[in-house]
């Protein structure tokens, strides 16, 4: 579920460290966040929160986890979505 590409780790964070400066930038993040979370309930609403919290914390380097922790986490997220082969 989650990349483990060096580069897909580290410039998405930089980016989203960087908005935190940018005001005109900032809003319209704030908006598409808010939208997610208004059209996201229940388990997916908390896994979504759970992912972006775990991707936040590990590439922005305020915790240590290493791949099979990281695993571990995706698949723990993956478990609180509804199973889309029993639609």
């Amino acid at each position: 579920m989650f990349s483990s590409e060096p580069v897909a780790r580290m410039k998405p964070a930089s980016l989203m460290a960087a908005l935190t400066r940018s005001p005109e930038y900032l809003g319209p993040v704030q908006e598409w966040y808010e939208g997610i979370a208004a059209g996201a309930q229940g388990a997916e609403c908390l896994a979504f929160l759970a992912a972006e919290g775990a991707f936040l914390l590990r590439y922005l380097g305020l915790m240590k986890l290493d791949q099979t922790t990281w695993q571990e986490i995706s698949a723990e997220v993956a478990s609180l979505l509804p199973d889309a082969s029993a639609e």
